[in-house]
């Protein structure tokens, strides 16, 4: 007897006859095992399942899920959960490991959870809750861990990026919002916050009050740069522990000495006191040294950089220009002292001011009186 093909059926007890033929392609049973092209069960229970497809409405258990791909959907929300088995790639890392045991792999996110290089245990996990896509990312060995956690909330009203730890970028941080209000960066530390804003204008450093790190910046507006032409202002107090130099104080002259700045374009303080000083003894030159300053004549001039600032910004206005607000205009009237040269050339050279090309600049003022001390000893001796 030759049979073609062969259906075994399962029915219930009242059936009358079996039901039409379906042909299964090849299904072999050989001891424990059960090969076929498909197999639809509501629940099977063996050790080792082996199939280019499985699909599944329900839960899929198993020590052990070793496959190329493997593909979750439930409206979107799928998961495979682990319990202390693994999930292997082709490369062998292993998705959520017995340390993540009580992790969940989702659909939109995770745990990923590798060996890498020197025995180094890696986890990146990743959850969408209430809160939004939450990723963080933990390293260790040898029993220690070091984590690397940082999530991004978006599903609330304010979407955001937390990092508990560095952040390392090869590119720019843009910041970006067409709303000029709102503040590009915040910086918070111990009882206060920094803040950066540019509002088109111009870019502020500001600062908010105590115990306010995440309020708005407090009236002190310490710094602001100015996105025309990068004039910075600052409106607080400024302390410097380092040299300061200005080659545009160096190059603009006034009508007063009421700074020095030495011939390296370097602010520096005028001392008189011992401990400033060393070798100090009586002039070297004879006593007629000091009847030099009678050769002096006192003269009165105009300040050469203050009329042509006044003359540039009377220019201006006639032309309806806007006034320059950095250009410094001191008043027109006439000066009153000495000339540096006639100091010079009258043999006091000692009491001039000279530049680093060995040009004389300006006169210590503030010396040359000293002279005037023998000549008056000298006069009270008549």
């Amino acid at each position: 007897m030759y049979f073609d093909a062969i259906m075994i059926e399962e029915v219930s007890s009242s059936s009358q006859k079996a039901g039409p033929f379906k042909p299964a392609g090849v299904t072999i049973i050989d001891g424990g095992n059960i090969i076929s092209e498909s197999i639809t069960a509501d629940k099977i229970d063996v050790n080792s399942i082996f199939a280019q497809n499985i699909t599944a409405t329900g839960t899929i258990r198993g020590v052990n899920l070793v496959g190329s791909n493997i593909t979750t959907e439930l409206d979107g929300w799928g998961k495979v959960t682990m319990s202390n088995g693994r999930v292997m790639t082709e490369d062998h890392k292993t998705f959520g490991s017995e340390r993540c045991k009580t992790e969940t792999m989702l659909a939109r996110g995770g745990v990923i959870s590798y060996t890498g290089e020197n025995g180094i245990d890696h986890y990146y996990r990743s959850n969408l809750g209430g809160e939004g896509l939450r990723l963080s990312i933990q390293t260790g060995s040898n029993g220690t861990s070091e984590y690397y956690k940082s999530w991004l909330v978006a599903n609330s009203a304010f979407p955001r990026l937390v990092l508990d730890g560095e952040l390392y970028a090869s590119q720019e941080i843009i910041s970006y919002n067409s709303d000029t209000t709102i503040n590009a960066f915040r910086a918070i530390g111990g009882s206060y916050g920094f803040l950066i804003r540019n509002d088109g204008n111009a870019t502020y450093f500001l600062l908010t009050d105590m115990l306010d790190v995440y309020g708005t910046f407090n009236r002190l507006r310490p710094l602001r740069i100015n996105n025309t032409d990068g004039a910075v202002y600052i409106a607080t107090k400024l302390y410097v522990n380092a040299p300061m130099y200005s080659s545009d104080v160096y190059n603009t002259t006034g009508g007063t000495p009421n700074v020095y700045i030495n011939s390296v374009q370097r602010f520096t303080r005028a001392t008189s006191a011992s401990k400033y000083k060393l070798d100090i003894k009586p002039l070297e030159q004879s006593s007629e040294y000091a009847y030099n300053i009678l050769k002096l004549e006192p003269k009165q001039w105009f300040d050469k950089t203050s009329i042509e600032n006044y003359a540039k910004n009377l220019t201006d206005i006639y032309y309806g220009e806007n006034l320059d607000p950095y250009l410094d205009v001191e008043s027109i009237d006439s000066c009153y002292g000495l000339i540096a040269e006639d100091v010079e050339n009258a043999g006091l050279s000692k009491y001039c001011q000279y530049n680093a090309y060995g040009e004389v600049e300006g006169i210590m003022y503030d010396r040359l009186w000293t002279l005037l001390i023998p000549i008056i000893k000298d006069l009270s001796k008549i």
